[in-house]
């Protein structure tokens, strides 16, 4: 950019200077073009002249940038590599980590390490505990090029690397549930077609060249090719609910095929698990406290929980069947 500035600040300079020249002693054009050949000449010498310079100068800078980046990008791979045969080594070996260990995707989260996010990341239970540790090949392909244009180094660098490693653990019992949400479904969506119609336009060329029926000819619009395209929608998540250390609800999103790893590890936490535990948490207490009352009140009250759909007909038939017979 600076040698195309500096090369138009000749060639002005020397458009002005002739033009400057011809208006004040109003010479010949003949005279005027010789005059033109006599100043442009070395001005434009002078002007290529300087943006080779400066042309070599860049080039100059641009090599010492390279070798600046080179040297950096050795550094950085040294330091990843050795930070990864040490300390991330340290993780796999603390959290057990192997070729089998599960895998996930991690869309969005609350309160937690952005670097994990959309990332790939070991999902594992340890210490009754569901954790996530990001896979180290997703530092060098995601977040490597962040730290590299940051220009960390040496412990900087580690502590970015640490900082980047962090393994997050969430309480099992502190999870509340998990689900799939979202929908997944297939259109076709048809384009082109149409035509069959008038066109004024070509009927005035066509009648133009060809007479009448030229113009009837002219007149049909061209019918475009139709197409159709299979077009698939997918909304689908995976969302993880539970609960923080102050207490509040806090949930994450994974990629929807994830649903079945979380399934493998803590298949308790499913939605419709928990859901089931809990109806049949709300029986059982209502019969404990039930126990002391007469026969017929426990059965009045399991009759208005199956009214309220808590419990099904074959449900409170077993149940009524049951504090029938201690009469």
């Amino acid at each position: 950019m600076g040698e195309r500035k500096s090369g138009f600040v000749f060639l002005k300079l020397a458009i002005v200077l002739v033009v400057l020249s011809a208006y004040t002693y109003g010479i010949t054009f003949l005279s005027f073009f010789r005059y033109l050949l006599l100043i442009s000449i070395p001005l434009l010498v002078s002007a290529v002249i300087v943006v080779l310079v400066q042309r070599s100068k860049c080039n100059k800078d641009e090599t010492i940038q390279r070798i600046e980046d080179s040297r950096y990008d050795a550094e950085f791979a040294v330091t990843v590599s050795e930070w990864l045969n040490t300390e991330y080594t340290a993780l796999w070996r603390k959290y057990y980590i192997s070729d089998y260990t599960r895998t996930v995707t991690m869309k969005k989260a609350h309160s937690w390490n952005i670097y994990l996010f959309g990332i790939r990341n070991y999902m594992l239970i340890y210490d009754n505990s569901l954790c996530f540790l990001p896979i180290h090949s997703e530092y060098t392909a995601w977040d490597g090029d962040w730290a590299r244009g940051r220009r960390y180094h040496g412990d900087a660098l580690k502590a970015e690397l640490k900082h980047f490693f962090t393994c997050i653990q969430i309480p099992i019992s502190k999870i509340e549930h998990f689900y799939i949400t979202g929908e997944y479904f297939r259109e076709s969506k048809i384009s082109g077609g149409g035509g069959g119609g008038s066109s004024l336009g070509g009927a005035i060329i066509g009648g133009a060249i060809a007479g009448g029926a030229g113009a009837v000819i002219g007149s049909r619009k061209k019918v475009s090719e139709i197409k159709s395209e299979l077009v698939t929608h997918d909304t689908r998540e995976t969302i993880l609910s539970y609960f923080s250390n102050n207490g509040s609800r806090e949930t994450i999103v994974l990629h929807h095929a994830d649903y079945q790893v979380l399934e493998d590890l803590i298949p308790e936490k499913n939605y419709a698990v928990v859901t089931e535990a809990r109806r049949q948490l709300l029986v059982q207490k209502s019969i404990m406290n039930t126990g002391a009352k007469a026969i017929t009140e426990q059965i009045k009250e399991l009759a208005t929980l199956k009214d309220n759909g808590i419990l099904t007909e074959n449900e409170f038939a077993t149940k009524k069947k049951e504090l029938l017979a201690k009469i």
